[in-house]
């Protein structure tokens, strides 16, 4: 994991954690709302940072459009065709994923 990488998860889990209890509970609540599990998370990364990663999106054309009953949405497969800070803050790359703890208190592998 690049430093960028471990810096933004740091971030992620650190924000998580502050509100860790009330965001678990707005998303054991949540189906009800649209029939879907979700959360909002408002301020999880510094507004320098979430601007940065604002900036470093790909225009559409650099996309795929799925377009389906289901789905209407635009999708990248290869980060290295992007800004390196794209492929840093995706899930696609585990940062965080190692470093949030699971039920045991024991942080989870990346899978």
């Amino acid at each position: 994991m690049s430093t960028e990488q471990e810096h933004l998860a740091r971030l992620i889990v650190e924000r998580l954690g502050r509100d860790e209890a009330t965001l678990c509970d707005q998303f054991a609540r949540s189906t009800g709302d649209v029939g879907v599990r979700h959360v909002a998370i408002a301020d999880l990364l510094p507004d320098d940072i979430a601007r940065r990663i604002q900036a470093a999106f790909p225009v559409p054309e650099a996309l795929r459009l799925v377009d389906s009953f289901r789905d209407r949405k635009y999708t990248g497969k290869n980060c290295e065709k992007f800004d390196p800070l794209m492929a840093d803050i995706t899930v696609r790359n585990c940062g965080a994923r190692r470093l949030v703890p699971n039920r045991r208190g024991r942080t989870q592998a990346c899978q």
